[in-house]
């Protein structure tokens, strides 16, 4: 999952508890949420299991995680640009070194 779609996965989460006042209509609307997501409560014989405030933490839990994940693949991509940088960095310290060595 995409910063980009965690953070409207949160503002979804955060329009159902703002606006929807009908208790029925909001846990089915957080219910939906977090199937999409992956966040429902299951129990062994295959029933849906779970009140308003477990979805709701199960939702937060899934979109930190989607977050941390995201983060770790950001990080990933950023080491090996600042690891090329500084092998060019090194590279260029050396065609220094040489030129001015020559130049003596």
């Amino acid at each position: 999952m995409k910063t980009k779609d965690i953070k409207q996965y949160r503002q979804k989460l955060a329009e159902i508890l703002r606006t929807l006042k009908q208790v029925e209509v909001r846990e089915e609307k957080i219910v939906e949420l977090a199937k999409e997501i992956g966040a429902e409560i299951i129990s062994r014989q295959g029933t849906f299991v779970a009140r308003e405030p477990e979805l709701i933490d199960n939702i937060h839990d899934v979109l930190r995680t989607e977050s941390t994940i995201e983060m770790c693949r950001v990080a990933s991509r950023n080491f090996w640009v600042v690891f090329a940088a500084a092998i060019a960095a090194v590279l260029s310290a050396g065609a220094a070194w040489i030129a001015v060595y020559k130049g003596h």
